[in-house]
């Protein structure tokens, strides 16, 4: 249910005389963070992630030490998401990594935190299902767009894409990426 002072919008309209000035409601945390964090489309498997409860479980010292190196880069780009204007961070961060190394999970603790610390509308997708999904809007009979696939990820305040490499370069999907990419630099929203 929405918050009766806000009507759901997080936000408190002050009476000013018209000049519009708002403050947070304190429904904020309650009602508006968990309904982000439902709509970033976090995977469930890492809906708990967190960069403190990520493992370096790797027996090799030199992996370790990248690894907890990756985490603190990660931790880094939270605390300095917002810069000294106010403005949210334009720059992303690129994880790479073999399979199984953890980059997934540090992208959607990335986002996790910034959503509950910012009331960040991100966006969790994988490519390769991103990619799928546009092709389904082909179809003549398919009840979504590929404008309505596209223009959530396209203009999420923070995006995270998953599984980069996982997808057959086609010229398609290198289209698809630069168009997402571009877009995204281009209107300063980071991408991780």
């Amino acid at each position: 249910p929405d918050c009766p002072q806000c009507e759901g919008r997080g936000w408190l309209v002050l009476p000013d005389g018209g000049a519009g000035t708002a403050r947070p409601c304190p429904c904020r945390k309650e009602v508006l963070i968990p309904r982000l964090l439902e709509r970033s489309g976090i995977p469930l498997r890492y809906r708990n992630c967190t960069l403190d409860n990520f493992q370096v479980a790797n027996a090799n010292p030199r992996e370790r030490e990248r690894l907890l190196e990756g985490r603190e880069k990660c931790r880094r780009y939270v605390e300095g998401f917002v810069d000294s204007r106010g403005a949210f961070q334009e720059a992303g961060l690129l994880l790479v990594g073999p399979p199984g190394a953890g980059k997934t999970h540090l992208a959607s603790a990335v986002l996790t935190a910034l959503i509950r610390r910012f009331s960040l509308a991100g966006r969790f997708v994988d490519f390769s299902s991103l990619i799928h999904q546009i092709q389904s809007t082909f179809d003549p009979s398919s009840p979504e767009s590929k404008h309505d696939v596209l223009d959530p990820v396209m203009e999420a305040e923070l995006l995270v894409i998953d599984e980069l490499g996982a997808q057959k370069p086609t010229a398609f999907v290198i289209d698809t990426l630069y168009l997402i990419l571009n877009h995204r630099y281009t209107g300063r929203l980071p991408t991780i």
